[in-house]
């Protein structure tokens, strides 16, 4: 079957993903990408001049999987199912965690790369935002000055951003405590939920309210 150029350009993608999360972005290098796919370097430089041009595609990819999880115009509809949210944010943080592992590096030595992320993270900032204010509206979130606000969605920012960071630390990344990661969202979410939305998680046997 006839593979086409685009379908070759995300599968260097999808093979860099793959070698970047096992072995890290430093120690792998287009050799290594061509390598598994069986072609030369001379292809993968015909789709991407170098190694961060792949990079900044993992995370363009990365921002269409993000946005799939948090629709803004979807999560209107009533009360956010935030263990959903969180499971699916968690499962596309294990999926890229190599760029978790590395953002800092990765910025450093990628001033473009660094950029797109600024931009990227000031936007879903402003997301969590809209939606937090939503669950107020709707009596389903109580209400807060904006003072308690900013720092709950900035807290829900770095502690959803940050939590596979946190366990490269401290030497215990698996998936298995990535489901902790999701148990620490529920937790910091909690006491700002009203009682009707508390009895819709308990009835539901949401993680952390039974």
């Amino acid at each position: 079957m006839l593979v086409t150029k685009q379908e070759t350009k995300e599968k260097i993608v999808d093979v860099a993903i793959e070698l970047f999360n096992k072995k890290g972005s430093a120690k792998t290098s287009t050799r290594h990408i061509a390598d598994v796919m069986g072609i030369s370097v001379g292809n993968i430089y015909y789709y991407f001049k170098n190694k961060e041009e792949i990079i900044r595609r993992i995370l363009e990819r990365m921002i269409v999987d993000y946005d799939s999880a948090m629709d803004v115009k979807a999560l209107e509809n009533g009360l956010v199912d935030y263990e959903q949210l969180f499971t699916m944010v968690f499962s596309y943080h294990w999926k890229y965690r190599f760029f978790k592992k590395e953002f800092i590096t990765l910025f450093n030595k990628d001033k473009v790369l660094g950029g797109m992320f600024r931009a990227i993270q000031a936007r879903k900032i402003r997301e969590i935002e809209m939606m937090i204010s939503h669950q107020i509206e709707i009596g389903m979130t109580i209400k807060m000055d904006v003072k308690t606000l900013n720092a709950l969605v900035h807290n829900s920012w770095i502690l959803a951003n940050y939590w596979i960071t946190f366990l490269e630390i401290a030497g215990d990344m698996n998936e298995q405590k990535l489901q902790e990661g999701i148990e620490a969202m529920m937790f910091l979410i909690k006491p700002y939920l009203t009682s009707e939305a508390i009895e819709i998680f308990t009835a539901r046997k949401t993680k952390g309210f039974v």
